[in-house]
């Protein structure tokens, strides 16, 4: 099975009690498939977070720069699902709920990096890497909550213009971006769940529940940049080419599942054994992205502001209505 990971709203509702009814799967599957298809779709556009250095071109070695980037992208949810659609499919109530202010529908995917330029010799380019983790806060919840983030990245930049008193630097470059991630907590005892098209049953014991994304994406740019004494404004301009997949998995013992309702589960979409069950949906296709924002040079220190906006996509299943996400990054680099 896979990793257990669930919705990060879950990490609201630690202490959540028993089921009170049978947990539907047809619904789950039916909520769950529109969240992940959205999901899928917005992956790569929050991979590109990081690296995106106002510089369009840092100069040629020994030029070079460390930093970290922190930041969070939007994920536009399609108009019948919701953070509180999926935690209701599971049966559990929706946590924000609570808060002052409501949660109507998306999430917001947070993200970091620890990213590194360095010039290149002789022509002017230079290569970036970038690399972010979070370790598994079940060590530090007793094991309560599981979260998996990992996002990697390295580029390469060409410059076509070179800053000078009248020019900016124009620069063109091509990446690699991996981001893996997911969240997950067990929610309740022994459950029943009924399963879809059948009239059948089975049961869970003691199922731990959650959502898992992945994307892999190669990322092409191009980027402008004018220094300005002690700023530097850059706006710059993205695509990538991803392959991506995004899901629910529930890990539990299994009882009461016979060969036939395996069969007819796995017909929809759904894989199940013994060891619990899961759905995975995969996309691939091109999306595209605006990006830009200013830093303040101090010294040896730069201080990034970026902006990033979703022009879309042309991924299979994915509605108009999850384009137009946004994105903000703050960064700190050291930079000689």
């Amino acid at each position: 099975m896979k990793r257990k990971i669930t919705v990060i709203a879950l990490i609201c509702a630690l202490s959540i009690p028993s089921f009170g009814q049978n947990i539907d799967l047809g619904n789950v599957q039916d909520v769950i498939d529109d969240f992940s298809v959205g999901l899928a779709g917005t992956l790569p556009f929050t991979s590109a977070i990081g690296l995106n250095w106002s510089d369009a071109h840092v100069g040629n070695f020994p030029n070079l720069g460390v930093g970290v980037a922190l930041g969070a992208t939007s994920m536009a949810l399609p108009g019948n699902v919701s953070i509180g659609s999926i935690l209701g499919a599971f049966n559990v109530s929706n946590p924000l709920d609570n808060l002052p202010f409501k949660v109507k529908s998306g999430m917001l995917l947070p993200a970091y990096v620890i990213e590194a330029r360095v010039g290149g010799f002789v022509l002017p380019f230079d290569v970036g890497v970038k690399f972010g983790i979070i370790p598994d806060l079940g060590t530090y919840t007793n094991g309560k909550i599981s979260l998996d983030y990992l996002l990697l990245g390295a580029n390469i930049r060409y410059a076509i213009l070179k800053n000078d008193f009248i020019l900016p630097t124009l620069s063109v470059g091509l990446g690699f971006n991996y981001l893996k991630g997911g969240i997950g907590t067990s929610i309740g005892s022994t459950q029943t769940v009924d399963l879809p098209n059948s009239g059948g049953s089975i049961t869970i014991d003691q199922p731990k529940v959650g959502l898992e994304w992945e994307t892999k994406s190669i990322d092409a740019t191009v980027q402008l940049s004018k220094s300005l004494l002690i700023i530097t404004p850059y706006l710059g301009f993205g695509a990538n080419y991803a392959f991506s997949k995004a899901g629910y998995a529930v890990k539990a013992t299994v009882s009461g599942l016979d060969a036939a309702e395996k069969d007819a589960l796995e017909k929809i979409g759904i894989d199940i054994d013994d060891a619990g069950f899961s759905s995975i949906q995969g996309q691939k296709g091109l999306s595209y992205r605006l990006f830009g924002g200013i830093s303040l040079n101090l010294a040896l220190l730069r201080f990034d502001i970026t902006a990033m906006y979703s022009l879309g996509n042309n991924l299979k299943n994915v509605s108009t209505t999850l384009d137009n996400n946004f994105g903000l990054t703050f960064g700190i680099r050291l930079q000689i």
